[in-house]
């Protein structure tokens, strides 16, 4: 199984394809044919396996996105609002109040461009 694998990645990147992207469907096609030929018990280990692996993977992306999103250098590029931003409240006073703006409305608009 693992030579098959290889093998397509080597004649992907033979043939100046992505070799990745061959691996991962052929990765789906391995496992159409694997998962018919193995018992169940099997079957219930791999799938308890995958899913462990997973949990695994993603509490360490989500620590890993976390731990970078407390980093102060990276939030110092953090501008004011945009130029679009701070003329809507005065478009929104002229609006004609047949239109729904109600005043906690404009006062929400306050609160926004105060942040």
């Amino acid at each position: 199984m693992m030579l098959m694998a290889y093998l397509s990645y080597m004649l992907a990147e033979l043939l100046d394809l992505s070799g990745i992207l061959t691996v991962f469907f052929c990765g789906i096609v391995m496992s159409h044919y694997t998962w018919q030929n193995v018992t169940e018990s099997s079957r219930v280990t791999t799938k308890h396996a995958f899913a462990t692996l997973s949990f695994i993977f993603e509490t360490f992306l989500f620590l890993y996105v976390g731990m970078d999103a407390l980093d102060i250098e990276k939030w110092k590029i953090v501008a004011p609002p945009p130029l679009a931003l701070p003329p809507a409240p005065v478009v929104a006073l002229c609006t004609p109040r047949a239109s729904g703006m109600a005043n906690q409305d404009i006062y929400r608009w306050h609160i926004i461009m105060r942040m």
